[in-house]
């Protein structure tokens, strides 16, 4: 609980992508009970691609990599090779199972620019 009193109150995530929010910050003033309605919004967009082997069979529960100002997030395929980020606009790098060492992807990573938009079909092909 706050004291009574003129507050300011702003949105930080750490670890991870560089997420802006509207409003940056928000001023209020606490009175003698709850305040409401002090809400944030961001923009981000969802990447999904599929990881499958070279006949077309999904991969289940293969690592993929994302990385982009200056972190990386891991996450893993679904029982049909679909894996999906949410990530906010920027540039990122998609690397499938990044520590298999005998793993030959086609391609073995994926660069792009995510502006104002989805982006589906972000596939990898295992050899």
């Amino acid at each position: 609980c706050l004291p009574n009193g003129n507050y300011a109150i702003a949105p930080i995530i750490t670890n991870t992508f560089n997420y802006s929010f509207m409003p940056p910050s928000r001023g209020f003033t606490v009175s003698g009970g709850n305040v409401l309605g002090l809400d944030f919004q961001t923009t981000a967009f969802s990447v999904t691609g599929r990881i499958q082997n070279a006949i077309g069979i999904p991969l289940e529960n293969r690592i993929i990599e994302v990385s982009g100002g200056g972190v990386a997030w891991h996450t893993s395929t679904d029982n049909t090779g679909l894996y999906t980020f949410v990530v906010p606009n920027g540039t990122y790098t998609f690397t499938p199972d990044p520590s298999c060492t005998t793993c030959r992807f086609t391609p073995v990573a994926r660069t792009f620019d995510v502006i104002g938009s989805s982006i589906s079909g972000q596939d990898f092909v295992l050899n």
